[in-house]
């Protein structure tokens, strides 16, 4: 998988009303290690 279509997804996610699923995620960690523990901050 691509690490950059799947943070953008996660960033896209943000804003959804149900749940989404990446499937292969772990590969964000290619450039940004602790990406999404970062992102799970981000929420209110």
């Amino acid at each position: 998988g691509d690490h950059r279509v799947a943070m953008a997804m996660a960033i896209g996610a943000l804003g959804a009303e149900s749940p989404i699923t990446i499937h292969n995620a772990g590969v964000a960690e290619i450039t940004y290690p602790g990406f999404f523990e970062m992102l799970d901050s981000l929420r209110l």
